[in-house]
């Protein structure tokens, strides 16, 4: 199946940039999935960006109610915090919590959505894939990380249409799958 996809991305100013294929026409009523994923600063200004953002792109997604939206958020986000490490959960506490609480934000208006899966992937490698991964909605560890490529692979894999896996459903990703008494 052919999709249309538009990419979006926001940067701290708050300008919403799309990415369509050149020479093509941008109409929401035939977007038929949106893979956003939007990130900021830890803290401070623009700490917001990523609900910002999502209020604006729920807005237009209107136009296309049936649209599946993928949204690619953070592991220790909302109530994924109770499956983290212990090291997971300082991180998430001291060093992100901003940024985290903008993400639960972001979260909770993109299940308000008719169509949507929140991929929460641990710490983003920009290595080679493994290709291979462990999606659960408890699925954590104690440093937690995935190659982005092994992101978009799951994306692409298990949450486009006519996958329903994961739909409306969050789903945390790592590359190892936790076990022992270190992991919680």
């Amino acid at each position: 199946m052919l999709y249309r996809v538009l990419l979006t991305f926001a940067f701290s100013n708050l300008r919403v940039r799309s990415w369509w294929p050149p020479g093509s026409a941008v109409s929401l009523s035939f977007l038929q999935l949106r893979i956003v994923s939007l990130g900021g600063p830890p803290r401070g200004p623009g700490v917001d960006v990523c609900s910002k953002s999502q209020q604006v792109i729920n807005q237009a997604l209107e136009k296309s109610p049936d649209a599946r939206m993928v949204c690619i958020s953070s592991i220790g986000v909302g109530d994924h915090y109770q499956h983290c490490s212990l090291f997971a959960k300082f991180f998430a506490s001291w060093i992100i919590p901003e940024a985290l609480a903008d993400k639960h934000l972001q979260e909770e208006m993109v299940r308000t959505l008719k169509n949507w899966v929140v991929v929460r992937p641990g710490g983003l490698l920009d290595t080679p894939a493994k290709g291979f991964w462990h999606a659960a909605e408890d699925a954590c560890g104690f440093y937690p990380t995935i190659p982005r490529a092994d992101v978009a692979s799951f994306v692409v894999n298990e949450c486009l249409s006519p996958q329903t896996t994961w739909l409306h459903r969050n789903v945390a990703l790592v590359t190892q799958k936790p076990g022992g008494w270190m992991w919680r």
